[in-house]
């Protein structure tokens, strides 16, 4: 095979390796791995930051050593794939798909002299990380509708339909005139003249089509979105989940009474249940943000630290961060002067929930943010907020209202559910506020 000899060369140690991007704008189109530790993440202090809301701020790091890499994730949010894969430790192998975030980077591997490396990237440490930029979006406010209206001759074949959409360029292109990587069973295809990942023709109108309607016009379709395109099993195995762990809690919590050691296993339950709501909404609020019309995959449970604990700990801390100042004003002055204080810190969560999700980290609970994005987007905001109070009146008198019947867990079933549904539905409406207004909120 072409690339056995530069196998055999791993074993001198002189095989360079490096990724590709596949679907980036970031500054070329090859960074070289430096031998030893190679760091990928959201934040600057990373060797390679990526740009990208849906990435860790500490997301995977690459083990590069005698012409072997070896990825493993850092406990992200959204995992590391290779080849389509979630993976906690994989050894890259010439050929596959690394896949971040958003950003897909193709792996290589040559011989000296056998590829140049990329102006500016060498193997030495620089000071400055790399940066990569995620996918661009081509649902941005500079398409116009001419654009999308008129989108479907290949540019270079006029006349002939155009199958592709260079998300950078916007320009449309037929198949022969993308430029397709074929890796394993999947196909991957750029622009010949950007070299920027291409999309399906009718998913960039879709896409522009959906970043020009106003927010109500697509709130219908909010409610409709769990139930579209698999969102029906992912709802039900959200439910069972759930289910479990709720029955689970009031059982420990009855005979906690009893029991005291029992407490420890209640708490857990209550973990549980907390992290994998968070992590839940999380999902769908970055899913919409990023303008997809599916429901995302459930959360991952691979380690209960990073996919558990830390949505819980974050959740909690929203709560605690817009409860305080009501607290506080309650025990300082009256009663009856912290009420409008409270109000306004529980208007202020679903806001808390959008920042802390697409920052993935606590510091996106930054009042003046949270405050700025508010009045940036009012209506807009008090819709999804009467949304959220709605799905929680409707869960509330649905268990009450069943706890009638001869059935002991219909209840905590019907309100997982309904809780689950208008969840869904609330995390889409955050998502889709800063889809439609990224420009305004200027907040990445």
């Amino acid at each position: 095979m072409r690339w056995a000899g530069v196998r055999s060369l791993a074993l001198l140690g002189i095989v360079m390796a490096q990724l590709r991007t596949l679907a980036s704008d970031g500054a070329g189109s090859a960074i070289e791995l430096r031998p030893g530790t190679n760091r990928f993440g959201r934040t600057d202090d990373n060797d390679f930051q990526i740009l990208d809301p849906a990435v860790s701020a500490h997301h995977c790091v690459i083990e590069y050593n005698d012409g072997v890499a070896v990825v493993r994730d850092l406990g992200s949010t959204n995992g590391t794939f290779v080849n389509g894969m979630r993976i906690q430790e994989a050894v890259l192998q010439h050929g596959q798909v690394l896949r971040i975030g958003t950003v897909e980077l193709l792996y290589e591997e040559s011989a000296p002299g056998q590829r140049q490396a990329h102006p500016g990237l060498g193997t030495a440490r620089s000071t400055q990380p790399i940066r990569i930029a995620p996918p661009l979006q081509p649902a941005t406010a500079t398409i116009s509708s001419h654009q999308t209206d008129h989108v479907r001759s290949c540019i270079r074949h006029i006349g002939t339909p155009a199958k592709w959409v260079c998300v950078k360029c916007h320009k449309p292109f037929c198949g022969n005139c993308v430029r397709t990587t074929r890796i394993g069973m999947h196909e991957f295809r750029s622009c010949p003249d950007c070299n920027v990942s291409c999309i399906p023709e009718h998913e960039f109108r879709r896409q522009a089509e959906m970043a020009q309607t106003d927010f109500f016009a697509l709130l219908p379709g909010a409610f409709s979105f769990p139930f579209a395109k698999g969102g029906v099993a992912i709802l039900v195995a959200g439910t069972i989940f759930l289910g479990v762990f709720e029955v689970g809690r009031m059982v420990l919590k009855h005979f906690g009474i009893t029991f005291v050691h029992l407490w420890l296993a209640y708490w857990l339950s209550v973990i549980m249940i907390v992290g994998f709501v968070f992590a839940y909404m999380q999902n769908v609020v970055l899913a919409s943000a990023q303008g997809e019309d599916r429901m995302p995959d459930l959360p991952e449970l691979s380690s209960f630290w990073g996919d558990i604990f830390v949505p819980f700990f974050r959740l909690v801390l929203i709560w605690v961060a817009c409860l305080a100042p009501g607290f506080v004003v309650q025990f300082a002055i009256s009663p009856l002067a912290s009420v409008p204080v409270y109000l306004l810190g529980l208007a202020c969560v679903p806001m808390a929930v959008l920042t802390v999700s697409l920052a993935d980290s606590i510091r996106g609970l930054n009042p003046l943010i949270i405050f700025s994005g508010i009045a940036k987007v009012p209506v807009p905001y008090l819709v999804t907020c009467l949304v959220f109070g709605a799905a929680l009146g409707i869960r509330i008198m649905s268990e009450l209202l069943l706890q009638y019947l001869p059935i002991p867990v219909l209840p905590v079933v019907v309100g997982t559910f309904v809780g689950l549904y208008g969840l869904s539905v609330g995390a889409r409406l955050l998502g889709l506020i800063y889809y439609l207004n990224k420009d305004k909120l200027a907040w990445f």
